[in-house]
């Protein structure tokens, strides 16, 4: 079922910008219903990807913020959790079944989720033993997302 209600929030996922350098980026946002370590639910999480860029080091910085309790009367605070160091390159595509796209506003489309999120992800690899500089490495990870737009998965 689409996300509705008043705990349902939209995902919007903007297009991956490295310039200017220097300035934090929100990628992806949405609200999920999260479990405990023993499997009791916990409530609905509000999850957004943020890419920063600091000045003195190689590459971005992949950050997740995990913000709890939404219906509290204060903001609460979200949690930080550093997902991964020394990015340089980093694409993420939306599909609605026909094709992809490099955004993705559910507001604007019917309260629908993606049919799929792929994530195209270079790093910086760490320089080996032998003294040798420190290459690339690159990932690529296909979600598909059960509650998205049910037409055909563009491949």
């Amino acid at each position: 079922m689409p996300p509705t209600g008043i705990l349902a929030g939209p995902l919007v996922g903007r297009p991956v910008d490295f310039e200017p350098f220097g300035e934090a980026k929100s990628l992806l946002e949405f609200y999920t219903v999260s479990r405990d370590w023993f499997g009791g639910e916990r409530g609905i999480r509000r999850i957004e990807y943020v890419l920063r860029f600091e000045q003195d080091a190689e590459g971005a910085t992949l950050v997740r913020l995990v913000t709890e309790n939404l219906l509290s009367p204060t903001v609460a605070e979200p949690v930080e959790e550093t997902l991964c160091r020394g990015i340089v390159g980093l694409d993420i595509a939306y599909s609605d079944g026909s094709e992809w796209l490099s955004h993705w506003d559910s507001t604007v489309r019917e309260h629908r989720l993606p049919a799929a999120i792929k994530f195209d992800l270079t790093v910086l690899a760490a320089p080996s033993e032998v003294g040798e500089p420190p290459g690339l490495y690159r990932a690529e990870r296909l979600f598909l997302l059960p509650a998205g737009t049910k037409q055909g998965l563009v491949q």
